[in-house]
């Protein structure tokens, strides 16, 4: 995460209002996902990985490179305007996004996990916790809010990003000897996270999260682009300007996601049939959104 902002720059931010649209066409997303997938998907782990997997794309890997072959490298100003962007909110609403559904999941109170309990289905407003000395409602407001703004200071990702743009804004530089240690560990991130999610994967566990994988891999590449490109298109943005919201809006979910999604205690395994799926199927979809878009001279 450092190496990517300190290498692409926050100099996208001044690109203004094409900035600005997709920051805000993300964030709106999230804010909808956020509220219908809980009345579409019972667990709530669930609904984290889901949500993620569909708002959450590998634009880095597949943006820059997409734009470079259709438009060739004098056309790159768009695209790489929305690296910084893409990984500063990308990550912050991940990290938001995983730790609102896992810390919901699970409620310690009074020393006592209810996670892994019965509890799910009970109606704790029809229990007297009061006699046993437990506020119910007090204990879980303090316990969520508090546990949710830790979990967004502290992860390693947030404080990463934050660490790169200051180190982009300081006038000196890290020697090479230093810098190039870095570049050579996050360039073997994507490729080693690839293969975690390989080996974690399990055909048996695809059939009963069959339902959940559908929806995320439908709205991840089918959707959110289907939504969002017209807005952008109505908004004037054609050619080298569009092709990065193609990938931006319609690209396969992001490698890291996976990791993300295990380390914050939401369900890694549909995470990472989630990026599988969404990353064979991109081949398709994406080759079918430029096809569609060049015949309506819009590339």
């Amino acid at each position: 995460m450092f190496k990517n902002i300190s290498q692409f720059g926050v100099r996208g931010f001044l690109k203004g209002p094409y900035i600005i649209f997709a920051a805000i066409s993300i964030i709106i997303m999230v804010i909808l996902l956020m509220l219908f997938m809980p009345k579409i998907v019972s667990d709530r782990r669930k609904c984290g990985s889901m949500v993620q997997g569909i708002f959450r794309s590998n634009y880095i890997i597949l943006g820059l490179p997409i734009v470079a072959n259709m438009f060739g490298e004098e056309h790159m100003a768009s695209a790489s305007a929305l690296v910084p962007i893409s990984i500063i909110v990308f990550n912050f609403l991940a990290v938001l996004v995983l730790s609102y559904f896992s810390c919901e999941n699970g409620i310690n109170y009074k020393g006592t996990d209810y996670k892994d309990t019965d509890y799910k289905g009970t109606n704790y407003k029809s229990t007297n916790y009061e006699e046993k000395g437990i506020n119910f409602q007090q204990k879980y407001v303090n316990t969520f809010s508090w546990g949710l703004a830790k979990k967004i200071i502290t992860n390693p990702l947030i404080i990463a990003s934050f660490i790169g743009v200051a180190y982009e804004m300081l006038p000196v530089k890290l020697p090479d000897v230093l810098y190039k240690p870095i570049s050579d560990v996050a360039s073997i991130a994507t490729p080693l996270a690839l293969l975690t999610v390989g080996g974690q994967f399990e055909f048996k566990t695809v059939v009963s999260n069959k339902k959940e994988l559908s929806l995320a891999v439908i709205g991840r590449l089918v959707i959110v682009p289907s939504v969002l490109l017209p807005i952008a298109i109505l908004l004037g943005y054609k050619g080298a300007d569009l092709a990065p919201l193609i990938v931006l809006f319609g690209g396969p979910t992001a490698v890291s996601s996976y990791v993300m999604a295990k380390d914050m205690d939401c369900d890694s395994d549909l995470a990472a049939q989630i990026i599988i799926f969404t990353t064979l199927l991109s081949m398709v979809s994406l080759f079918g959104w430029v096809y569609l878009l060049k015949a309506m001279n819009y590339l």
